[in-house]
Order: C-alpha cells, then sequence, then structure tokens
C-alpha cells in the first residue's frame, strides 16, 4: 500500500469510519483499489511514517506532472505519415536513425509517432496502438 495523493472532498476514514477530517490521504492497495484514510490510519495500515507518506505523495505528484508533460510533447509531435515521424524522431534525437533497438512507432487517430519501447505502456493507457512498419 502506498500514499498517492491527498482529498479534501472525501472527509471520513474508509478504515475507522471517523468523519468531519480536514482532508484525507488517497492510498493505493496492493490490489490497486483506491482507499481514503485519516493520517493515522494511512500510517497504520501502510506501516510507514507521516514524512514517508509525504515524500510518497511528492513523488506521485512529480510522475503524474512528467507524464502529462510528455504525453502534451507526444500529441504535439504526431505526424501524418510513419516517415515523417521517423524524420521527426531523428531531428529530436540528434541525428540518431529511427528503427534502432527499442524503438517503436505508434498510431492513434490516423497519426504517427516514434518513440521508445519505454514508452510504450504509457502510451497504450492513451490509446496509441503499436504499428508495424513492412
Amino acid at each position: 500500500m502506498y500514499a498517492i495523493g491527498i482529498s479534501d472532498t472525501v472527509t471520513t476514514c474508509q478504515c475507522c469510519g471517523k468523519s468531519g477530517l480536514k482532508r484525507t490521504i488517497v492510498m493505493r492497495t496492493n490490489d490497486g483499489e483506491l482507499v481514503f484514510y485519516g493520517s493515522t490510519c494511512a500510517s497504520r495500515n501502510s506501516g510507514k511514517d507521516a514524512i514517508t507518506i509525504r515524500n510518497e505523495i511528492n513523488m506521485e505528484q512529480a510522475r503524474a506532472l512528467r507524464r502529462s508533460d510528455f504525453l502534451a510533447r507526444v500529441n504535439s509531435q504526431a505526424q501524418s505519415t510513419p516517415r515523417a515521424a521517423a524524420l521527426a524522431f531523428n531531428a529530436r534525437n540528434n541525428g540518431r536513425w529511427f528503427a534502432q533497438a527499442g524503438d517503436i512507432m505508434f498510431k492513434k487517430d490516423g497519426m504517427y509517432y516514434a518513440g521508445l519501447s519505454d514508452h510504450r505502456k504509457t502510451l497504450e493507457s492513451e490509446g496509441w496502438s503499436v504499428h508495424v512498419i513492412c
């Protein structure tokens, strides 16, 4: 279980039922479920102190910001043809040619983006499909 954020809209702890809280800590369980706990229950159930929980929240917020920045760049750099996407990839990567190990072409709504296999999970979660160029 780890902390991913703070909510001021849910003011009741889902663990102990205490209500009227100023805020709750949003935790993701090992099963992927989101739960809202007060600070005491969050510490008790996760086995982590308040500083560790705060650090987890800060890291999650930074990760979300990097992801949204990356997706904005992908959408702005998408091209109408696979060739144009490969040329854009070359320009972004100081002339390194596309189609080396780890490079993948993605397609969404008739647009193409050439990127790295590291980005596959993120792009697939946003509706981009892997497009094999023959």
